[in-house]
């Protein structure tokens, strides 16, 4: 991967940490306001843009204009402008998740978000949009991803610095993203109007309500000509419990026409609302629903959450939820299950073995014997989501995550436990598990298609040119006090108890059920990754058995288990 060379550059009062994310037209970095002492997100122009002089003008311009706004549902935009050929803008940094990853999350889990948090969401988004279309702008890009949730709650919509001024002439060319994008859009974004705003708060809606987006295919051409084509399937044949109000207001969003829709977002939220209290009982019970519409793909059981969206942002940010007071939140990396909430009386009594248990992490001294019981979880353990953004150091590449295979010269084993064949071959038709690793912490992601038996798991540091162990040792159950697996597409890992989130955390391990554990990675005898004198292997033991062997100096290395 490249050097990012933006990274610890200052523009103005902003200086640049690292990488939150990448979009079509720009990135998104998160930074320090130097003369504020605030933490800003930077918008920075692609730079296939930058040589278009119109475009250039008009990012700066409409950025200028909404950093006028002042709504809470819109995150605040502080200053635009442009240095040395680079044209940015600083807006206010959210601590929480978007829509799009808690979405992801309830999916996981067979679960529906419950009709409170989606009126409070779809309320708070209608506000937004109301307030922009007043002020003469579309955004053009409602989204999931672009609607932050705070863990305290704010909603708040994101990217107007990209939106469009409703009287000013427009380009031609499709913006938008497809799943979410009005009919008239997806043919020429210069027919954007205020309700193809409404119509992809619509999408939005559907999909909370259902489980599923009205049109969804892995082709974006595709999904655009169905908004364009085709009607949308009924929502109650993809969520039956649901009562006929709420599909006609459903529908009615998403009416090919803009005049057939809702005209403002407080008409379409006010219509939804009635709908949804017209129901005639909560519905908490599992909902068999029929086969999906060709293209879409979701569980085909699915319940109401019993876990509300502010909890659910607390629990995925690994934050006890303010108002349940002394409860401890943890969770199984297995899709679907549900969090338990042990309820501990007094806050003294969490404060204390939190304390304790950290103490017990950090100064334990022996090696893990090789057949010694795993001993109880860290206080410090707990299963999460990490927050949506990539972050990257400001002084430090971030890991390689191309897989690198041990090389063909691994050291001859003479450790009774070495098998007698080269140990990245031993499984070449395994399970694939990548592994990454850096001074912040170590990660284990299962990238194939079958669970992966933590309990018969351990690294293990070897002496350079010997497999003899070095006493740093880290048995992998220690992750999973409630599961013995790592599931498909799920990712464990040890972080820095002093640098969390890990500013080297890899993209495989973002946006996951992730469970975790911290410690002091320096101190640590679970440490076995780390480069040290006379270190330059660690290996990876199953029921005792080396099955890989990686190489410290390189960021990851590929495993493969039967």
């Amino acid at each position: 991967m490249s050097e990012d060379l933006l990274l610890g550059r200052q523009l103005g009062n902003f200086r640049i940490e690292r990488l939150i994310g990448r979009g079509g037209m720009a990135q998104v970095y998160y930074g320090q306001d130097v003369k504020l002492n605030r933490p800003v997100a930077l918008k920075v122009i692609d730079t296939r843009y930058r040589a278009d002089p119109d475009y250039v003008k008009r990012f700066v311009r409409e950025a200028r204009a909404v950093a006028l706004w002042r709504h809470e549902n819109i995150v605040q935009i502080y200053h635009a402008d442009d240095e040395n050929g680079l044209y940015y803008f600083a807006m206010e940094y959210i601590a929480g998740l978007d829509l799009g990853a808690l979405l992801a999350s309830y999916t996981a889990a067979g679960e529906l978000i419950p009709h409170a948090d989606v009126v409070r969401i779809g309320r708070a988004v209608a506000k937004a949009l109301d307030y922009a279309h007043q002020k003469g702008v579309v955004h053009r890009d409602v989204k999931p991803a672009n609607v932050m949730v705070e863990r305290e709650g704010r909603v708040a919509l994101a990217d107007f610095g990209l939106a469009l001024e409703i009287q000013n002439e427009t380009r031609g060319e499709v913006f938008g993203t497809a799943r979410y994008i009005a009919p008239e859009q997806a043919r020429r974004s210069a027919e954007a109007v205020p309700q193809s705003d409404l119509y992809s708060l619509g999408v939005i809606l559907y999909e909370m309500l259902t489980g599923a987006p009205p049109f969804d295919d892995p082709s974006h051409t595709a999904v655009a000509l169905m908004h364009v084509t085709e009607a949308p399937p009924s929502p109650r044949e993809l969520n039956p419990r649901l009562n006929i109000e709420t599909e006609v207001v459903l529908l009615k969003a998403l009416s090919k026409a803009p005049a057939d829709r809702y005209q403002t977002g407080q008409e379409l939220m006010e219509a939804l609302e009635a709908a949804l209290q017209l129901s005639a009982a909560s519905v908490t019970g599992p909902v068999e629903l029929p086969p999906l519409p060709a293209g879409l793909q979701g569980p085909m059981t699915r319940s109401l959450s019993q876990m509300s969206v502010a909890e659910k942002v607390s629990l995925r940010l690994a934050v006890t939820p303010a108002a349940s007071g002394a409860r401890a939140e943890m969770a199984t990396a297995k899709a679907g299950a549900a969090a338990w909430r042990p309820r501990i009386a007094g806050g003294m009594a969490v404060v204390a073995i939190l304390v304790l248990s950290a103490w017990w992490l950090i100064n334990s001294g022996a090696p893990n014997s090789a057949t010694a019981t795993p001993p109880p979880p860290s206080a410090t353990s707990v299963a999460v989501v990490s927050p949506t953004t990539t972050p990257h150091p400001t002084n430090t590449s971030p890991p390689t995550l191309t897989p690198t295979t041990a090389p063909s010269d691994t050291p001859a084993s003479t450790s009774t436990r070495a098998p007698s064949v080269t140990p990245t071959v031993l499984f070449p038709e395994g399970n694939e598990v990548l592994l990454f690793y850096n001074q912040y912490g170590f990660y284990m992601y299962n990238a194939g298609n079958q669970r992966v038996p933590l309990e018969k798991v351990a690294f293990e540091e070897l002496v350079a040119d010997s497999s003899l162990p070095t006493g740093h040792r880290f048995n992998a159950l220690r992750w999973f006090p409630l599961s013995a697996f790592l599931e498909r597409r799920r990712c464990a890992f040890v972080e820095d108890i002093r640098h969390r989130p890990s500013p080297l955390r890899p993209v495989q391990c973002e946006n996951r059920l992730n469970v975790f554990l911290t410690l002091d990675v320096a101190n640590s005898q679970y440490t076995f990754w780390l480069p040290r004198e006379g270190v330059v292997w660690f290996r990876v033991l199953l029921d005792e058995e080396e099955i890989a062997r990686c190489e410290i100096a390189r960021p990851s290395c590929e495993v493969r288990f039967p």
